[in-house]
């Protein structure tokens, strides 16, 4: 932790710290049984000296027992020890009882109390508006007095900035109440954002049936013709995700198009890194070429099958991929959720084994990513969109989550990007937060490095750089002939689930685990 940057989670996270405390309280325990076998030993040994054995050897029983009565009833004897490590067992599971209690209760029961909350409003919004209308009538006028008296005495009450945390909550709130409107669903228990993006990517289902152009597309994937070459490899996060923003149109990249990086080791060994942007068409759903667009934000909320996933997927295959090599996922936004949702897939994974994971501006909290897959989160308090899955990132031993305060950042660019929710979710801020929590170090951002690195390579790597385009097909005018375009494969017939191709993430990825 430094003064701008918290960091939670990782090998050094409270989880962590959790999972010692129960592995040492385990490893006591043992030792614990142990001692109990070495007293039932001492107690038979002293048993051996007894009356008979005077008779025997009188010059050496006493001086026997004289030995062993130490072992037997005194402080360091092995049956006092395993009574003292069974103390400190207890003391320690109550520790890590206490610590998960800790973690887990406040800010949890705020955002089920909100989603219940919305819930009600939206399951009787009328109620809900009269009484809100109530509430502004008295309390409004009170604020406009109390402002104009601080402002008469001179004092200038700053404007609060909405930040991660009140957008976590008023996520939970509005997504509590798109579930009130919708009537037969009862209260909320889980993600109440991730059932509202469910709904959302149903009712784009069944609108397809009326409207063509809502129905999901092909999506065609081609190499981008003048963007391949031997390029200088990424050495840690900041160098990945400067390549994310390279994709963006605005940073010369071309629309809905990712990067893969073939990494040739000096040891024969090659490794790859995917490079993803974020949405480039905000009101778009589905309707457009470009897969980079709100039905696929809402697609990988759901954990629905989408166009981002299979595009990367798809783009490795091209590229030459070999199973068993292994990746390195990285994405801004959008495609931090793209990501994450690969590194869940277990289709995918299969072919692709995801060695790390890296992530900017991306609400991936309700995202599994596998305990052998370290994870790096990168989040600013004045960003809004890591919170628009209205959850916090699982505290686990292999994801680790850093948030920056861009106001409190010394450098003046950052400060001026934390002066909005646009200028804070900016790739470029993030690039510049890779290199400052690379150099708040600690074992949790260090754990990643490590991991990342057998990815990255050291001296000698030679990196081959492509990029790979998705572009979803225009739909078919009615009547048209069902025949593919070339290349596209055999076109799907009504009710028919197309068989899944090579590294092709499946129609439904597992269902999203909050980590709480």
């Amino acid at each position: 932790m430094s003064g701008d940057i918290v960091v939670r989670g990782g090998p050094g996270g409270t989880r962590a710290v959790v999972e010692d405390l129960r592995r040492g309280a385990m490893a006591l325990s043992a030792g614990a049984d142990l001692l109990d076998d070495a007293a039932s030993s001492v107690a038979w040994a002293a048993g051996s000296q007894g009356p008979a054995s005077t008779v025997v050897s009188p010059r050496t029983a006493h001086a026997a027992r004289a030995q062993t009565e130490p072992l037997l009833r005194g402080p360091a004897s092995p049956g006092a020890l395993a009574d003292a490590l069974r103390s400190l067992v207890s003391a320690l599971r109550r520790a890590a009882s206490a610590y998960e209690e800790a973690e887990a209760s406040a800010g949890d029961l705020m955002r089920v109390l909100l989603a219940s909350v919305g819930h009600q409003a939206g399951s009787h919004p009328v109620a809900a508006l009269t009484r809100s209308l109530v509430a502004a009538g008295v309390l409004l006028p009170r604020a406009v007095l109390a402002l104009a008296a601080l402002r008469a005495a001179g004092v200038r009450p700053a404007v609060p900035r909405l930040t991660v945390d009140g957008a976590e909550h008023g996520v939970q709130l509005l997504a509590g109440v798109a579930g009130g409107l919708a009537p037969g669903l009862p209260p909320p228990t889980g993600v109440p954002a991730v059932r509202a993006s469910r709904m959302a990517a149903g009712g784009t289902e069944l609108g397809g049936v009326a409207v063509p152009a809502l129905r999901r597309r092909p999506l065609r994937v081609t190499a981008r013709l003048g963007a391949s070459g031997t390029v200088t490899p990424p050495r840690d996060a900041a160098d990945v995700l400067a390549g994310v923003g390279a994709l963006y149109p605005r940073g010369g990249g071309a629309a809905g198009t990712v990067g893969v990086d073939r990494l040739d080791h000096r040891d024969g060994t090659r490794s790859w890194v995917v490079t993803i942007p974020g949405t480039q068409q905000a009101t778009s759903w589905g309707t457009s070429g470009n897969p980079m667009d709100m039905l696929t934000n809402v697609r990988l909320m759901a954990s629905a099958a989408d166009d981002g996933t299979e595009l990367v997927a798809r783009a490795l295959d091209q590229a030459g991929a070999r199973p068993h090599e292994p990746v390195l996922l990285a994405g801004h936004s959008q495609g931090g959720m793209v990501a994450a949702a690969l590194a869940g897939s277990a289709a995918f994974t299969a072919r692709h084994p995801v060695a790390a994971v890296l992530t900017a501006g991306s609400p991936v909290a309700t995202h599994t990513v596998p305990a052998g897959t370290p994870a790096l989160h990168l989040e600013h308090r004045q960003d809004l969109v890591p919170a628009l899955d209205g959850w916090r990132n699982p505290d686990q031993p292999h994801r680790t989550t850093a948030v920056r305060d861009l106001a409190a950042s010394p450098a003046p660019v950052d400060r001026w990007a934390a002066r909005s929710p646009g200028g804070a979710h900016e790739v470029e801020a993030y690039v510049r937060t890779a290199a400052a929590v690379h150099d708040v170090g600690g074992p949790s951002v260090r754990g990643w490095e490590r991991a990342a690195a057998q990815v990255l390579g050291g001296p000698g790597t030679v990196a081959h750089h492509r990029e790979f385009t998705g572009e979803r097909m225009p739909p078919r005018p009615p009547g048209s002939s069902l025949h593919p375009a070339p290349g596209l494969g055999p076109a799907p017939q009504p009710g028919h689930q197309p068989a899944q191709q090579p590294g092709q993430v499946p129609a439904r990825l597992p269902m999203p685990d909050p980590g709480r």
